[in-house]
């Protein structure tokens, strides 16, 4: 008797532990449908996001220019789908590609400042290998300017060049620590 009431405090406790969890500052604790609906929208709009970021990159991939600017605006609706379900990691991957589809473009300008965007959301999601992508692309925009760069951009390609060359040795490193 002892272990079987035991087991019910436990199991009462684990709810209302996952009712408080789920609860949102200012407000009375969500019931368990309201988390399981949370929970399904959220895994809806992830899917919602993955297809709409996959019609973008097949769009991005057929290289014309009114495929790439398609490719654009696909990437817009999937990062809004990002963003609203708070996935960094995604929203800094999909912000890298629709940079790589303006430099595609040849419009480095915008390209530069999507990667300018991308870089702090991928550190904050902790994204090593999306950073050093991101770091990458920047090097070979700028590297890709037909005009003659300022010495203030040398230095900053200079330190942009090498800030990749270490994010790259880290996630080899990291790579070679996990295997």
């Amino acid at each position: 008797m002892k272990s079987r009431s035991r087991a019910t405090t436990i199991s009462r406790l684990l709810v209302v532990t996952s009712l408080v969890i789920c609860a949102t500052p200012g407000s009375p604790a969500v019931t368990r449908t309201q988390a399981r609906r949370d929970l399904s929208q959220s895994a809806g709009g992830a899917v919602a996001a993955k297809r709409v970021s996959d019609e973008a990159k097949r769009l991005s991939d057929e290289g014309s220019e009114q495929s790439l600017k398609a490719a654009i605006a696909r990437y817009e609706q999937a990062l809004q789908l990002y963003r609203n379900i708070g996935d960094r990691g995604s929203e800094g991957s999909t912000l890298n590609n629709v940079g790589f589809v303006y430099q595609s473009l040849g419009d480095n300008q915008k390209a530069l400042e999507y990667y300018n965007q991308a870089l702090p959301v991928l550190r904050d999601a902790g994204d090593r290998s999306g950073e050093a992508r991101t770091l990458s692309n920047i090097g070979s925009t700028i590297s890709g300017f037909s005009t003659p760069l300022s010495m203030k951009s040398r230095r900053r390609w200079i330190i942009t060049t090498r800030l990749c060359r270490f994010a790259e040795l880290q996630v080899i490193a990291a790579v070679k620590l996990e295997l």
